[in-house]
């Protein structure tokens, strides 16, 4: 059995090393009492192109694994892994982005991807990218929930796809049959299931590329349209985020620069996070641009399903772990009955992450316990802020603390602190931040301030007035 957490004195227990950078913030406070924050460290020079980034790790290592995902058998049963390397994802990335050319598609020419994670609704989406057609990946259950479809026609009139790609043919059969699809082509992996007329994405894959699409890759606008992100949509119907390959790029660099060497983003990583969400769209791009292997769970943080994630974790070693507080808690239950699964969790573990919501204490306390049990050391914990508005979460803590919060800006970003009574609203400027919502310039228009910063609608307050370096906690929503 785990010792009680209440046992042991976790404050005294040393933390397993991890590499975060020195903190050097500047913060200087108006005469109004706005405070701007900023980190003093400069970013990193980088590559504003990610496409550019996959096919340079392609070059470096072209045989190491980028993706893995597990068969799915004929029973539904998930079998061994089914790997994709960096070589080849870079030849299919310029066989699907000939394709594409070869009929023309460009930057008003959309593809809308109707697909959970995988290698397939990777690969899309990179291919999509070299050859200048924006996408938008959509949550599946847009055309999974049945009805009338509302949210999936509302974005199909937003967007207007030229391309719709329904990875797995059958479950999206009848919403491609209930909307009109006028002119739009359909790739699937299974077109003799989604009950339309289809295109094959293995023949696609199989397009002779030639030097326009790499001439298409190397001229490419940094700051055109790449993606299509929906807003979460909770007071209503998503708004579409304009991102370019610029705002991807400075934001992976932001990350990695102060979290990813620590996370291993290079290295092994297993995640969940739904690439229709900029979180998980972070981890599927951090890997194919910092080189790392990422293994798609298809685990999630509910009862039943997150049993495949402890199969996973009993498989694969990662340095870097992230989930939600409800997943942890599935986790630590696991930890704490199986001795096995501690060792290897822990064997190489330096980073847990955490989003969604604060993690609570009692939970905190039990997961270190295990953590000291194992390897005589506290694992790091970060977590951060950030919006589909900033491309993904760009201010974090990448410091140790015991502290719950949001940390402090990355490198590149800028923070301006308005104080609202006993709060600031936080507002933030870079070349992370969106350009605006597409086809809504009124919208836009109200989400940035005079000086250019976009106004998040969050609050937050410091740790401690007189240290920045504590960082700033969340206080709540404005809106």
């Amino acid at each position: 059995m785990a010792p009680e957490a209440g046992k042991i004195d976790l404050h005294a227990v040393p933390y397993r090393e991890v590499d975060f950078p020195p903190l050097r913030m500047e913060k200087t406070t108006r005469p109004d009492g706005t405070v701007m924050l900023r980190s003093r460290e400069p970013l990193a020079e980088f590559d504003p192109s990610v496409v550019r980034g996959l096919f340079q790790q392609a070059d470096a290592q072209p045989d190491k694994t980028l993706y893995a995902q597990r068969r799915v058998e004929p029973d539904g049963s998930r079998g061994n892994w089914i790997c994709q390397s960096f070589a080849e994802t870079r030849e299919r990335v310029r066989a699907i982005g000939q394709w594409l050319i070869d009929r023309d598609y460009g930057t008003d020419d959309p593809l809308l991807i109707l697909s959970g994670n995988s290698i397939a609704h990777a690969t899309m989406r990179f291919g999509a990218m070299a050859a200048g057609v924006p996408s938008c990946p959509v949550s599946p259950n847009y055309a999974l929930l049945g009805g009338d479809f509302e949210r999936l026609r509302y974005v199909l009139d937003l967007v207007n796809p030229r391309v719709i790609f329904a990875e797995s043919g059958s479950p999206f059969a009848a919403a491609l049959n209930a909307i009109d699809l006028q002119d739009r082509v359909v790739i699937s992996r299974r077109p003799d299931q989604v009950g339309v007329d289809a295109v094959s994405y293995d023949a696609i894959c199989a397009t002779g590329a030639k030097a326009e699409v790499d001439a298409r890759v190397d001229t490419a606008d940094p700051d055109a349209h790449a993606l299509y992100m929906l807003t979460s949509g909770s007071t209503g119907m998503p708004k579409a985020v304009i991102q370019t390959q610029r705002m991807w790029a400075t934001n992976l660099h932001q990350g990695y620069q102060v979290l990813g060497r620590a996370a291993g983003w290079h290295d092994v990583m297993l995640d969940w996070l739904p690439w229709s969400h900029v979180s998980g769209s972070f981890n599927m791009m951090a890997a194919a641009l910092f080189g790392g292997t990422l293994y798609i769970d298809e685990g999630k943080p509910v009862p039943g399903l997150f049993d495949e994630t402890i199969r996973n974790l009993r498989e694969i070693a990662v340095p870097y772990f992230s989930n939600m507080p409800a997943g942890y808690a599935f986790l630590v239950d696991a930890l704490e009955s199986d001795e096995a699964l501690c060792r290897t969790f822990f064997s190489r573990l330096r980073l847990l992450l955490y989003g969604g919501a604060g993690l609570p204490q009692p939970l905190y306390d039990r997961l270190q316990a295990q953590a000291v049990r194992t390897t005589g050391r506290r694992i790091a914990f970060t977590t951060g802020d950030g919006a589909t508005e900033t491309t993904s979460g760009c201010m974090v803590i990448s410091f140790l603390t015991e502290k719950v919060g949001i940390g402090l800006p990355a490198p590149g970003l800028e923070i301006k602190l308005v104080p609202t009574n006993d709060r600031y609203e936080i507002r933030m400027r870079g070349d992370n931040i969106m350009p605006g919502y597409l086809h809504d310039p009124v919208k836009t228009a109200e989400v940035f301030d005079e000086e250019g910063f976009y106004r998040t609608a969050d609050a937050a307050r410091f740790h401690d007035d007189d240290d920045v370096n504590q960082g700033l906690y969340f206080a709540g929503r404005l809106a």
